[in-house]
């Protein structure tokens, strides 16, 4: 379980092992309904203005490479949680406005105080969330099996398996616009 707060957020949050009993509202993602769903992580969200919320978020069926955490995002006022690999962006004043992220299955998550991002890597490419929403997302740079190893302030480089020459290949992002130098994949 991954919990990093590397930018500065407009709420608190815990990670709940057990439901107590209570009357704060709770929700479960997706839909951000009150009704029910699935079995999830529990996440207690305390909003510095607003009242406080549990959210159960849905894991993601997708296999033990995936990750589990909370992280808060360039905005002040969104959450990010990802549960076994399914990642979710939550407005803690409003958690009836969410969105689940397009790459799935969540495999990597790393922060970029310089650029302000929060980027996701799943098997096969790298997503960044700014403060205002999507900033970038990669074209596919492997087949599959995509790794990260080293980030700088500008770079953030990885390695993955080419099934073309048999042997381990690396690329690196510029964090900036999201373009990258080496990768295997060929569109067919």
């Amino acid at each position: 379980m991954m919990i990093k707060q590397p930018f500065p957020s407009a709420f608190e949050f815990e990670v709940l092992s057990e439901l107590g009993s209570g009357n704060t509202k709770r929700r479960f993602y997706p839909g951000a309904v009150e009704s029910g769903g699935h079995d999830g992580l529990n996440v207690r969200v305390v909003p510095h203005e607003g009242e406080a919320w549990i959210g159960t978020f849905a894991f993601g069926r997708f296999g033990p490479k995936t990750i589990t955490g909370v992280f808060a995002t360039p905005n002040p006022t969104k959450l990010c949680v990802v549960a076994e690999g399914e990642a979710y962006i939550v407005d803690v004043a409003n958690p009836k406005e969410h969105e689940n992220l397009s790459i799935v299955p969540v495999i990597a998550v790393r922060s970029s105080a310089k650029h302000r991002l929060l980027i996701f890597a799943n098997h096969t490419e790298l997503f960044a969330i700014g403060a205002n929403g999507i900033a970038w997302r990669t074209e596919r740079l492997s087949w599959d099996g995509l790794k990260l190893t080293t980030m700088t302030d500008e770079t953030l480089c990885g390695v993955f398996w080419d099934i073309r020459t048999e042997s381990e290949q690396s690329f690196s992002v510029d964090l900036a616009t999201g373009t990258h130098i080496g990768g295997a994949f060929v569109p067919i």
